[in-house]
């Protein structure tokens, strides 16, 4: 082949690859915002997952209701989010997910612009940290005791390569959960 002709094809395949791209095709991709929900067999292989590390599995009478921003939002059987599950890009792997519990009750907001807030509890499963965080928002002084005796904070990664805190956690995740299902069981409800 004469150096003319390589030059030839070299200039085209160059040309095609900045005009087409060239990324390996991603299998499965699932759009940004969707409301399709995902196929039962990974439902079963990710609660297989939660399983293993103690986090709430996503139950049969829950339903999905979108994907955004990287994040699958689930509702439980009475129609209240209930679950947060964070992916990577590839939505391959689950960074962190958070579970939702609230009470239903209310009580005006200590924003200055006004409003109310409604009583909850978040529990947060990091799994590359293997960490429980909490985060709790109600007017009840002796809940707001037992979360202010979890003193540590998590720092995790964000996609965009940042690092965010969020919540408290106890020195171990026993103590966490321990407080969690305190809290919980003041509202009548339970964690798993």
């Amino acid at each position: 082949m004469k150096f003319y002709d390589i030059s030839v094809v070299l200039l085209c395949l160059m040309t095609s690859i900045t005009f087409c791209g060239c990324s390996e095709k991603e299998e499965g991709r699932r759009s940004e915002w969707s409301t399709e929900a995902p196929p039962p067999k990974s439902i079963v292989a990710t609660n297989k997952i939660r399983q293993e590390h103690g986090v709430r599995q996503i139950k049969e009478n829950w339903t999905f209701s979108y994907r955004e921003f990287g994040a699958e939002n689930w509702k439980d059987g009475q129609g209240r989010s209930c679950k947060r599950v964070y992916y990577d890009r590839n939505y391959k792997r689950i960074l962190y997910e958070t579970d939702e519990y609230v009470t239903g009750a209310t009580f005006p907001s200590r924003d200055p612009d006004g409003g109310t807030s409604h009583e909850g509890l978040d529990i947060t499963y990091y799994y590359a940290a293997k960490r429980f965080v909490i985060s709790v928002t109600t007017n009840n002084k002796e809940i707001q005791s037992l979360f202010n005796q979890l003193k540590d904070r998590i720092k995790y990664p964000t996609r965009d390569g940042g690092y965010l805190s969020s919540g408290q956690m106890g020195q171990t995740n026993e103590e966490t959960l321990k407080v969690a299902d305190k809290i919980l069981k003041m509202w009548g409800l339970e964690r798993l």
